[in-house]
């Protein structure tokens, strides 16, 4: 599941979330979320909680979503660059937030020995899938967005949606423009955790409680829906490859949707993303790349996740 960039746009976005989720209780000063290069190190941490209180504890902070057994010691290493670039040893605690406990078993925890920057050397562990979403409501209304990630199924949310959403807004702690951004927060997560279900079922199962048309991913969807040239394409180009059961007629229908969806969203594709597109030789890996069509933020980042997913 990669979801790296929508957590880090969540962290920016409501900065007292990770706390929240590290410490399990409001942490006693603000924060604010940010990625950093350690120069001297040659090291990037693409998320880092930096105290607003002077004397309070740093953050260096990895959201792992597949499986990689030397995420934890990158981590370390990382928390000690920053802890002797930015000169305060002994207050950078190190937390990484596992989306699967099978993901959190295959890590290796950093090997022991002198702390050289001072602080626990073990980091906080949280494991999504293993919390209860009203678990995880308890701490913090800013936590609904990340409800997709926890012990759930469809049926779940279907049943629990909106006795969820009462919760995150009855403080009434967070804005309407932050409530907005935690319902496309939500949105993100789910369309990774349930990637069928966003086009096919996601409406039927959240709608009612949160309309998918008010949202920047439904109304993209919508708009999709109602380019007759595009669906009726996509509907004649595939069935024409499932009853011919011709590999290449499925391919060019898949290849022409990708091509129709990113030029509809982002206007003239370049010739280097056209070539990207028509690069693949496995009909499962341009269906990911519809996908990636509908949820990349930008030309950019859909080539990005392209690239990041060779054959």
């Amino acid at each position: 599941m990669k979801t790296d960039a929508e957590f880090y746009d969540l962290a920016r976005t409501f900065p007292e979330v990770l706390p929240l989720l590290f410490l399990g209780r409001q942490p006693r000063g603000a924060y604010r979320a940010i990625g950093l290069t350690l120069k001297r190190r040659e090291l990037r941490i693409d998320l880092a909680l930096e105290p607003r209180l002077r004397g309070d504890l740093w953050w260096s902070v990895e959201f792992q979503g597949r499986r990689d057994p030397d995420a934890e010691r990158t981590l370390y290493r990382k928390a000690i660059a920053l802890a002797h670039e930015r000169r305060v040893w002994g207050r950078v605690r190190t937390a990484i937030v596992y989306t699967r406990a099978a993901y959190a078993r295959a890590s290796r925890p950093p090997a022991l020995g002198p702390p050289e920057g001072g602080g626990p050397l073990e980091p906080v562990r949280v494991v999504l899938e293993d919390i209860e979403p009203d678990d995880l409501l308890a701490l913090g209304p800013e936590l609904f967005a990340l409800i997709p990630l926890t012990r759930i199924d469809r049926e779940i949310v279907s049943a629990r949606l909106g006795a969820w959403w009462r919760r995150a807004r009855r403080p009434r702690l967070l804005a309407p423009r932050k409530l907005r951004a935690l319902k496309e927060q939500f949105f993100i997560f789910y369309a990774a955790r349930f990637p069928r279900d966003i086009l096919r079922d996601a409406k039927g199962r959240i709608g009612a409680t949160m309309p998918i048309e008010k949202t920047r991913i439904g109304r993209d969807l919508i708009e999709l829906g109602e380019k007759k040239g595009i669906k009726k394409g996509i509907k004649k180009g595939i069935e024409k490859g499932i009853q011919k059961g011709v590999q290449k007629g499925r391919k060019e229908a898949l290849i022409e949707m990708i091509l129709q969806v990113l030029e509809f969203r982002f206007g003239r594709v370049p010739v280097r993303v056209v070539r990207l597109v028509r690069e693949p030789r496995d009909v499962g890996r341009l269906r990911a790349m519809h996908g990636a069509s509908i949820l990349s933020a930008s030309l950019a980042d859909f080539a990005s996740r392209y690239r990041e997913h060779p054959e």
